[in-house]
């Protein structure tokens, strides 16, 4: 039932509308054959409509914004962070909510009335292909807004939020770290990972164990062992006859359930909590009731309890990267504790544990991958290997001084930071060069071969002829997908946010980056938006980077991106080569500074040229109309600002199609959407379309919109781009 209720939810969030009939055809075949089946497709088919119901639809970029003062009633602390506070809040009278960003200076305790400055919009993620729609989770959670708060005024005090409140002491306490210990204490004890620092999440997503910085059952499951640890010891020092009445009321399993109950509650209140923590708190809570009535439950039925109350109460849970993490972990691991059961039980300890650890970690990394696969594009091969040593390293040292370091902390003892310090010690092992598993092709294609894979395997018990079939056939197909993809050319105009970064691919001079997109304090547009991209669409190589000009918003991930690719070729207006057979350089000369040093790039791709003019503006442009600078494409120069895009310009490049890249309100400016008109330009713009791909193919030439895929089908979406879904042919 649990497997059937989150299958149609999952179904419902994803729209996969083609295996819905599917599935009502299951129910009407088994209930004609007078199957038990048909109640499971009954209740399948129910989470599916009562999804499409509930469930906001497909990111629909809405710049509607609302400007003005408001007045709101803080939910949560102000999370600390380097450029701006982070906090939820709830407007009055209407009680939506909102996530707020505040300047570091304004301080505010949760269960505040306030009336602040600010410009209110919709949520809004990263629309790249194959990214997750953040926007789409936070408005299922219920947020249908985020502002920057400009100015504050404290109204009132309405009411205590204990739970907040104590969350803020720790987050204060937490900013008096340094950097290490704090991202460690914060993603432990708070459930935060925004102010993990780059080299520590490198670190552990290199390893396969960045799954060790988020709260879930295995966090649970040490604090519950270090109180039966000391429940034990205590048990030592008493009298005997204490023991006896102990014992005769109740189990040392009961007492221990008991005494660690408030404490479990207390870490995943505190924690947040997030979606696994919920999960792992469910399960705990429902193997007491299990224990306390004197009752056995298995593994999967606890689970499937879990996932059936956490999605009766918070549906939009299933679209939660996190739930679905978790769930697929804990799937895992059972399957391998009925597996590993059978083991001898006379194996010597430390062949046992090596044994034990590999396949339970090996099982959970085999379960979870093709939802890293979908985050990342690439996974970590080292988990099983490294979890051995990790997890005893975090059950032993790390997890027991981050709760020492809470006690001590919420105590207002002096010394409260030394355990937390040493906890970060204890990871500061330095960064191995690990290579990792990446798809060979766009993840859509690559995920449902997995699939097809897992289904062949799951076959081979019940018909081996069809599981082989189903296994050649899935090794034919993936090979066409890795040949089909080498075919494919284009340029991606990336929504990286307010900068710049596009990727051109070509079949026979490999892939360019020109410009890497915005890098400021702790964000990194090439390791949380680039990387991930160029991973997702199968493109293991980078063989020339072309930067326009070293300031942030363009050449910001350049170091991320070469630490990844470092034998790429790095071109600039420092570094300016001969004329390449498909790229041709436009170099400034020394009269010009700043912006208008740009160094200008036209690429020629398949017999069609694409203008990257950086950020130049009408000085730079009377002196390039000179040159042979015509283009069919043309991304707009510094994002379309007034101060660029001339008429001669124009008429000189002569575009069949206009891109910008932006997220700012004012780029591009509405002076030049109305020259673009004027001389019958298209223009198309990452702020309203999401990331831009222009597909050249055959003398023809297609416009693919992120946010016009995102409205198709499951299937559809997941085979782009061999499937054009969300593509318009360019007239010439």
């Amino acid at each position: 039932m649990a497997l059937f209720w989150a299958g149609g939810l999952f179904l419902a969030w994803e729209r996969a509308f083609i295996l819905a009939p599917l599935l009502l055809t299951l129910l009407l075949i088994s209930r004609l054959n007078c199957s038990k089946f048909w109640p499971f497709c009954l209740a399948g088919l129910l989470a599916f409509f009562l999804g499409l119901k509930i469930f906001p639809p497909p990111q629909e970029i809405n710049l509607k914004k609302s400007k003005g003062e408001f007045i709101f009633l803080l939910e949560s602390p102000l999370i600390p962070g380097e450029w701006a506070q982070r906090a939820e809040a709830k407007l009055i009278p209407s009680k939506e909510k909102a996530i707020l960003y505040f300047p570091t200076y304004i301080h505010l305790n949760p269960g505040e009335k306030f009336k602040a400055y600010t410009t209110l919009r919709p949520p809004r993620g990263h629309l790249n292909p194959f990214s997750g729609s953040l926007a789409r989770q936070k408005l299922a959670q219920g947020f249908k807004f985020t502002g920057y708060v400009r100015k504050v005024e404290k109204l009132e005090q309405v009411e205590k939020k204990p739970i907040a409140l104590l969350r803020a002491k720790l987050f204060t306490f937490a900013e008096n770290l340094s950097p290490q210990a704090r991202g460690l204490f914060e993603c432990l004890i708070l459930g935060e990972k925004r102010n993990i620092p780059l080299s520590l999440r490198e670190k552990f997503e290199k390893t396969g164990l960045f799954h060790l910085l988020a709260v879930s059952g295995l966090h649970i499951a040490i604090l519950f062992g270090l109180i039966v640890f000391v429940f034990r010891k205590i048990l030592l020092v008493l009298p005997t006859n204490i023991i006896t009445r102990l014992l005769n009321k109740f189990t040392a399993k009961q007492w221990c359930y008991l005494l660690a109950f408030p404490l479990v509650l207390a870490y995943v209140l505190v924690s947040g909590p997030s979606p696994s923590a919920l999960r792992a708190f469910v399960m705990f809570t429902l193997y007491g009731l299990a224990l306390w009535c004197w009752r056995e439950i298995r593994g999967f039925d606890l689970l499937a309890l879990a996932v059936i109350l956490i999605l009766l109460f918070q549906p939009e849970a299933v679209g939660s990267l996190s739930f679905r993490l978790s769930v697929s972990a804990v799937i895992g691991l059972l399957l391998a504790h009925r597996l590993l059961k059978r083991l001898p039980e006379n194996l010597n300890p430390v062949v046992n544990y090596l044994v034990n650890g590999l396949g339970y970690s090996l099982a959970a990394s085999l379960f979870t991958a093709p939802f890293i696969f979908w985050l990342k594009g690439s996974i970590s091969p080292w988990a099983p290997l490294t979890n051995l040593i990790a997890i005893p390293l975090w059950g032993f040292l790390v997890l027991p001084l981050e709760f020492l370091a809470t006690g001590t902390a919420l105590l207002g003892l002096s010394w409260a930071k030394v355990p937390a310090e040493l906890a970060a010690k204890v990871i500061s092992w330095p960064i191995l060069p690990l290579p990792q598993i990446t798809a060979p092709y766009p993840i859509g294609a690559f995920l449902l071969t997995f699939l097809l894979l897992a289904i062949a395997l799951a076959m081979v018990k019940i018909n081996r002829r069809f599981a082989l079939g189903i296994g050649l056939f899935t090794l034919a197909l993936g090979l066409w997908f890795y040949r089909a993809n080498q075919e494919l050319s284009y340029v991606m105009i990336l929504d990286i946010g307010q900068g710049s970064c596009a990727v051109a691919k070509n079949t026979e001079k490999g892939v360019i980056l020109f410009d890497t997109g915005p890098a400021r304090g702790p964000y990194d547009s090439a390791i949380f938006v680039t990387l991930p991209l160029l991973h997702k669409m199968g493109i293991l190589q980078v063989q020339t980077i072309v930067i326009s000009h070293f300031q942030a918003d363009h050449a910001g991930g350049l170091k991320s991106i070469l630490k990844e690719y470092p034998q790429a070729q790095v071109f600039s207006p420092e570094k300016i080569p001969g004329q390449l057979s498909q790229l041709h350089f436009y170099p400034a000369n020394s009269f010009f500074k700043g912006n208008d040093s740009s160094l200008v790039s036209r690429l020629n791709l398949k017999g069609f040229t694409f203008l990257f003019p950086g950020d130049i503006t009408r000085g730079r442009e009377l002196t390039l109309i000179k040159e042979n600078i015509k283009a069919d494409v043309l991304i707009l120069p510094h994002h379309g600002s007034n101060t660029s895009s001339s008429y001669p310009f124009l008429k000189k490049v002569e575009p069949i199609l206009a891109i910008s890249s932006s997220r700012w309100q004012k780029h591009p400016s509405k002076k030049i959407l109305k020259r673009l008109a004027d001389l019958n330009i298209p223009h198309y713009g990452t702020k309203t379309s999401g990331a831009l791909t222009v597909f050249v193919e055959n003398g023809r030439i297609f416009l693919c919109e992120e946010v016009k895929r995102r409205k198709a089908p499951l299937l559809m979406r997941a085979l782009w781009p061999y499937l054009r879904t969300g593509c318009t042919e360019v007239k010439i």
